[in-house]
């Protein structure tokens, strides 16, 4: 069996993998972490004898004596492919596998009876058997074959049943991928059977014999980044509030450190490590904020802090988009069409509007129905669907809103549905993000409880904040993407996260502190994520060298083995989408071999890439912006 061990790159350095201790309840059993090791099946003097083997050491132990360890190195994703979500559950969620090929940070995990001599059983093999397990999530053994085709072995997801077992060969031994579905302790039940070849055909059973298995998370998602500082126009702070799918960023920067215009804020254009001050409208305050930026780089925005004035952005001019009628406006998306939405003033109220390709700015109008009812449009999709909030029907509050071919939808709230709320950001599916009150902080409080959430046909669910961070209560949902990757904030105060906040990402239905995934020696704390795009990438702002600066993650590539013969590499790889990734290989860690050059549709992929008997490594970089 070739041994295959992984490295990634990207442009920027190589990624380290992320490992964390995890430790289990009981005190006086080992783990067998690492290392060439058997469930191993013997028959001698009439009776079965299931032990485990620690080819390392050469050292035989009872399924009791010590714990099969699953270590954090097996974390990966479900690739999108039938094949497999058959059995392991739904692409892209996070799963735990032991390959069948030798990783030197995991166990590598086989079933041997090397022990059984031919003539001992009929067609001198034996089954080993799942009889049953108990743990936090689903269990299954399979096998890849060289066309990366898998094949199951045993799985809970459909039950235990007499299907699910494994031939086992007379002196032989398999290697197998061994899946979890989730961290935890799982308690595995195996039985030996056979027919003795003596002449009489006995049927002779071991009866169940249990091991254990401790999975134990990397405590983050498979993704890590890099950070990206954004830097300044000139100035000691910088904002990032939106990134369109070429990386392209805006928001705004102070552009100058002398006084006294040290805290004027220009919006900005950054591209590939260059940050453009854009301008501003001047028939009023200094002052600009890129609110959106389209695939085209177009950006969108309000001028003048005093009487705001909603522009657009070609590339080199900055030009005012008008108003429904009043004095102020401000643009704050742009679809790739080029339809722009936002809030403008008609005379009387700040209305939600859409400004057409033909250039005509129209109000959506709001859920209340009057003119003179409030509302603002916050975001609208290549669909031309439009989200934000308006006075609600009973005039008792601004609630989330829809707007979708002339129709208007009230999305709710969270806590019964009648409280605060608003949606920042839609996807091509209908997913909606946003915040909304939910409830009281406690119950001896007036405060209000803010949190984001995910609408979702006709549902409205509470995103949560993390367990990690008690004190950060609050949490906004700002954005997210066609892969359903949903990017905000938690805070100790509502809709202040600079004053104690994280940005987090919320994927797979799993909140992630965005702190947790990058470098621990960063210098930066990143305290809001204001965007995603379909990527991965994400942008926000955060403290870094005691400043307020903008940043942008970068995913790195994660690449899983998923089976090998000597001449194929079976693997997933997980990244930007649009990005074009080099698969290499190598012998010896300074020639690389390229295999191929890879592009993801989709955030995470399999593939299957003819390779070579002497290569042992495998690494992925990124090789294009």
């Amino acid at each position: 069996m070739k041994k295959i061990k992984l490295f990634i790159q990207n442009k920027f350095a190589m990624a380290a993998s992320l490992l964390l201790a995890g430790t289990l309840a009981s005190h006086a059993v080992p783990t067998l972490k690492a290392g060439h090791t058997d469930i191993g099946l013997a028959y001698e003097d009439g009776a079965w004898d299931l032990h485990i083997h620690d080819g390392e050491n050469d050292v035989e132990y009872e399924p009791g004596e010590v714990i099969l360890g699953v270590g954090p190195a097996a974390q990966t994703v479900v690739p999108n492919n039938p094949a497999f979500t058959n059995f392991l559950g739904a692409a892209g969620s996070i799963v735990w596998i032991l390959p069948q090929v030798e990783n030197p940070d995991l166990l590598f995990l086989g079933i041997g009876a090397e022990e059984v001599s031919n003539g001992q059983f009929v067609n001198d093999t034996m089954r080993l058997e799942l009889v049953g397990v108990t743990g936090p999530g689903e269990f299954a053994v399979y096998s890849v074959d060289g066309f990366g085709a898998p094949s199951v072995k045993m799985n809970t997801r459909d039950g235990v049943s007499a299907n699910d077992f494994v031939n086992v060969p007379a002196l032989g031994h398999t290697d197998y991928n061994w899946a979890f579905s989730a961290p935890g302790t799982y308690k595995v039940s195996f039985q030996a059977t056979g027919n003795l070849d003596d002449g009489t055909n006995t049927f002779v059973d071991s009866g169940p014999v249990e091991y254990t298995f401790n999975v134990v998370s990397s405590g983050s998602s498979i993704q890590n980044y890099t950070i990206v500082d954004l830097g300044t126009l000139g100035g000691t702070a910088s904002f990032a509030l939106d990134v369109n799918n070429h990386g392209q960023v805006t928001g705004n920067s102070r552009y100058t450190t002398n006084a006294p215009n040290n805290t004027r804020l220009h919006a900005f254009s950054w591209t590939n490590g260059v940050m453009t001050d854009i301008g501003y409208l001047t028939d009023g305050m200094e002052f600009s904020r890129g609110y959106a930026i389209n695939d085209s780089g177009l950006i969108v925005g309000e001028s003048d802090n005093d009487v705001s004035k909603a522009f657009l952005w070609n590339g080199t001019t900055v030009t005012n988009i008008g108003t429904l009628g009043g004095s102020s406006a401000v643009a704050h998306d742009i679809n790739n069409a080029g339809e722009i939405v936002g809030a403008s003033s008609n005379g009387s109220a700040s209305r939600p509007f859409r400004r057409g390709t033909n250039g005509v700015m129209v109000d959506l109008g709001t859920l209340l129905g009057t003119t003179n009812s409030t509302g603002r449009a916050w975001a609208i999709n290549e669909a031309g669907v439009a989200v934000g909030l308006s006075r609600n029907e009973s005039n008792t509050t601004s609630q989330a809103t829809l707007w979708n071919n002339g129709g208007i939808t009230n999305l709710g709230s969270l806590a019964g549905g009648t409280n605060f709320s608003q949606a920042y950001a839609a996807n091509e599916a209908l997913q909606i993000v946003g915040a909304s009150t939910a409830g009281k902080i406690n119950t001896n409080s007036s405060t209000d409880l803010t949190r984001a959430f995910l609408w979702e046909n006709g549902e409205i669910t509470d995103l949560g904040a993390l367990s990690s961070h008690t004190n950060y209560i609050h949490s906004e949902a700002k954005d997210i993407n066609d892969a359903s990757q949903i990017v905000g904030y938690i805070a100790k105060f509502s809709g202040s996260p600079t004053s104690g906040g994280a940005a987090v990402l919320w994927e797979n239905g799993a909140a992630y502190n965005l702190n947790t995934l990058v470098p621990t020696n960063s210098g930066w704390v990143l305290q809001a994520a204001e965007g995603i795009n379909d990527r991965g990438q994400i942008i926000g702002n955060g403290s870094f060298g005691g400043q307020t600066r903008a940043f942008l993650l970068e995913p790195t590539p994660v690449l899983s083995v998923l089976g090998a013969n000597p001449n194929l590499f079976t693997f997933t790889l997980r990244g930007q989408m649009e990005r074009t990734y080099e698969i290499q290989s190598s012998s010896t860690l300074t020639n690389w071999i390229t295999l191929t050059n890879l592009s993801l549709t989709e955030p995470v992929a399999a593939f299957a890439v003819p390779g070579s008997e002497d290569q042992k490594f495998l690494r992925v970089r990124m090789i294009n912006d």
